[in-house]
């Protein structure tokens, strides 16, 4: 009998400890997955970018987390309107590093945008 009440308070307390963990965080600023700086850093890897590119793209990335955090505390309560405004950041970004970037390295940044784009934001990456 003990054995057996055991075993169901450890099935019941992996179960509520799940439930917990599967809350979503409503309270409070997102936590970024990569700050600027990690950022600038896996795309010189995965592209192999000069100093000078990596100091561009570090700046684009620093913008970019800026405007980000100021058009959620916005758009808190509107994400169509977030998304919205994401895409015309993205737009400009993208403007910006096709400028940076050789023909090149600028391929290869759209197709890793491409493939994780529906991973990172939640969307289906578009045709």
């Amino acid at each position: 009998m003990k054995n057996l009440m055991k075993v169901a308070f450890g099935i019941s307390f992996v179960a509520l400890t799940s439930l917990c963990v599967a809350q979503p965080d409503n309270g409070g600023p997102r936590p970024h997955k990569m700050d600027a700086q990690g950022m600038t850093d896996r795309m010189a890897q995965d592209l192999n970018l000069t100093p000078d590119q990596k100091a561009k793209v570090l700046e684009i990335h620093k913008s970019h987390m800026a405007k980000m955090d100021s058009l959620r505390k916005v758009n808190e309560n509107n994400r169509e309107a977030l998304r919205a405004e994401r895409r015309k950041i993205d737009d400009v970004n993208d403007a910006k590093y096709k400028a940076i970037l050789t023909p090149e390295q600028y391929t290869k940044y759209l197709e890793a945008k491409l493939h994780r784009g529906g991973k990172e934001h939640g969307e289906k990456p578009q045709n």
